[in-house]
């Protein structure tokens, strides 16, 4: 499906709604939706850095991975750009989780915790400094700053490689305490399929 939303094209892979089943289906109801909402909010925070790092937004597609945002020009955004383009998804999770926990503390309804909670979790969990992930994003363009882009490359895969097999180690250590929870190894085998899809790329 595709539409236009601002003059941005917009595409729909039936692969998205199949990944939200998916989430539905092995997570909490409450918090798939949560976290449906959280990252439609996530992805506003990229378009707005975006755009306010002087970036034109060519077309949005949306598949199994998430979404994935193309500028116009072959230029794009500078480095700074690039890492505060980044920043600015996380950036509407902690906003949105500070948010959460203002009506928690005022209104001391139970029912802003998960919010809060899924909100908190997608901000630090996005800038972790995985190659697939934002953090990823924000530490190449800090190295580009500094360095050659093969040093940058051996430096990121390395860090990359090395949060997945943390990871990695805490997804089998919930599975020894609680058994049967396998959301942080299907996260951690997410994270490494996107990265082989975005290098085939």
């Amino acid at each position: 499906m595709t539409f236009k939303m601002f003059s941005v094209s917009v595409k729909i892979s039936f692969l998205f709604p199949a990944a939200i089943t998916l989430l539905t289906v092995t997570s909490m109801k409450e918090a798939a939706l949560i976290s449906v909402v959280s990252a439609f909010f996530h992805e506003l925070g990229h378009l707005a850095a975006i755009k306010k790092s002087g970036g034109k937004i060519k077309n949005i597609d949306f598949g199994a991975f998430g979404g994935r945002i193309t500028l116009e020009g072959e230029s794009g955004l500078s480095l700074k750009g690039e890492a505060f383009a980044a920043f600015g998804g996380p950036a509407v999770n902690f906003i949105l989780a500070l948010i959460m926990a203002g009506l928690l503390s005022f209104t001391k309804s139970e029912i802003f915790m998960l919010p809060l909670a899924v909100n908190l979790g997608m901000g630090f969990f996005n800038i972790l400094p995985v190659s697939t992930l934002d953090g990823g994003r924000i530490l190449s363009a800090l190295l580009h700053m500094r360095m050659c882009d093969k040093s940058c490359r051996i430096i990121s895969s390395a860090v990359s490689a090395i949060f997945l097999l943390i990871i990695l180690f805490f997804g089998f250590l919930i599975i020894m305490r609680e058994g049967g929870n396998f959301s942080l190894l299907v996260t951690c085998a997410y994270l490494v399929i996107f990265g082989f899809v975005r290098a085939a790329d």
